[in-house]
Parts: C-alpha cells; sequence; structure tokens
C-alpha cells in the first residue's frame, strides 16, 4: 500500500484490486436512494399535516366569530379542495363550507356555500363510497340543504354501515339520528345506541356531551338506563329483543 499526505494527515490508498474498499456496497447504495427520497417525502406529509390542522382550526375560529377576512380566508382554503383531495381535507373543507353557509353573509353567498359543502361531501363519497366518514359528511351537508324535506336517513344509515364507531362525526350522528329516531330504519337506530353507548364511556366530559344531545329525545331512556352503576349496562338494546 501506498501512503498519501493530504493536509498532514497520513491517508493509506489501497490496492486497485480490493473492491470492497473502493465503493459502497449495493445494499448501502439502495440504503441512501431510499433515505433521499424519504426525506421529501417525509416533508410532503408534514405540509400536508400542517394544512389539515391550520383548516380545523379556521373552521373552529369562523363558528365562533364570523369576521368578513376570517371567513373569505376559509373559503379561499376550502376551495383549495378539489375532486380528488385527501379524504380529510375534503371533509374539512365540506365542513367549513357548512359554517360558512351559517354566518352573516348575503343570501347568495349562503346558498352557493350550502351547494359547495354538498358538493365536496358527494365528492368524498364517490371517491371512496365505503367510507363511513364520507358518508356521515354527505349526511350532515343534506341535512343543510333548504329544498331537503325530511331526514338525510339514508346517508346516516350508510355512514353506520361503513363506520359504526367515529369519534369526529360521533356528536353530530348521535343528535341528528335521535331528533329523526321514527324516521330512521331498524339498524340505524341499533347502529345509534351503540354508538351513543361507547362514546359516553370514552370520558366524563363525552357521556355529558351524550347526555345533551339525547335529551328530550326517544333514545334518552335507553342510554340513561345502560349508564355505569346501574346494573344494566349489558342488557340487551330494544331492537335485539324483538
Amino acid at each position: 500500500m501506498k501512503s498519501l499526505k493530504v493536509n498532514g494527515f497520513s491517508r493509506t490508498r489501497f490496492r486497485v484490486g480490493d473492491r470492497a474498499s473502493q465503493s459502497p456496497s449495493l445494499g448501502n447504495r439502495f440504503a441512501a436512494i431510499l433515505l433521499g427520497l424519504s426525506i421529501p417525502f417525509s416533508g410532503w406529509i408534514c405540509w400536508r399535516e400542517a394544512q389539515l390542522w391550520l383548516l380545523d382550526q379556521r373552521v373552529l375560529s369562523a363558528a365562533q366569530q364570523s369576521k368578513p377576512w376570517m371567513l373569505q380566508r376559509l373559503r379561499s382554503q376550502a376551495e383549495d379542495c378539489g375532486r380528488g383531495c385527501d379524504p380529510r381535507y375534503g371533509a374539512l373543507a365540506a365542513g367549513a363550507y357548512a359554517v360558512l353557509s351559517q354566518a352573516d353573509e348575503p343570501q347568495a353567498q349562503r346558498d352557493a356555500d350550502r351547494r359547495a359543502a354538498l358538493s365536496t361531501a358527494a365528492n368524498l363519497v364517490r371517491n371512496d363510497p365505503r367510507s363511513g366518514m364520507a358518508w356521515a359528511v354527505l349526511a350532515y351537508a343534506t341535512s343543510l340543504q333548504p329544498e331537503r324535506s325530511g331526514c338525510a336517513c339514508t346517508e346516516l344509515a350508510q355512514s353506520y354501515r361503513y363506520a359504526p364507531y367515529l369519534r369526529e362525526q360521533a356528536l353530530w350522528r348521535i343528535s341528528y339520528g335521535a331528533a329523526h329516531w321514527q324516521e330512521l330504519a331498524e339498524s340505524a337506530r341499533n347502529a345509534l345506541l351503540r354508538e351513543a353507548l361507547w362514546y359516553e364511556r370514552l370520558g366524563k366530559a363525552d357521556k355529558i356531551a351524550v347526555t345533551t344531545a339525547l335529551e328530550g329525545t326517544a333514545p334518552y331512556l335507553t342510554i340513561a338506563l345502560r349508564a355505569p352503576g346501574l346494573g344494566a349496562e349489558t342488557a340487551p338494546l330494544p331492537s335485539e329483543t324483538d
């Protein structure tokens, strides 16, 4: 071996035939390629999550205070969701339009936002017809349409069919379904009761939320009697005893 002096340090030049010392192994090259590809992908994921969080915060803010600049900013971000946007982004966009449709703005603009909420939700279902979340969003958007007579019960039943439990949409499904109890199919009623029992066991605040949502409705007593400590937690639901 020959010795090289580089900046005062002695380096060793290996024989030309020693390939292992000349270049990285195939495995190392492959790992380097994967690392190079993963960096921009990870950056994109972080950016997307930040966009979702920002839209979620803007929906909440606009629901609490309808300032014109805030509504316009929310509408602009909701419009970024096209036909094939991320399902979570689409759900938030539909929710954004729903909030905008109830803001203190001209009637024509509110009507346009209601239609946009319905169109965005319909795209979610079209892109993934087996998504319970998409059907729940469509049920919500449908319930806002003034020309709609009756309950969005078909959409609600479909959401329960594909997703018996939904953390984010549970309270709305429970509240809306209970308010239209007589119009719900038996299977949807049973699904609603199960979700209400599940949701109220998530925590004290969640139990209070379920009680508030069901107050004054037909399923209120069914859920109340199955509260922990009353001895009826495991009792069959009414539809299971028929």
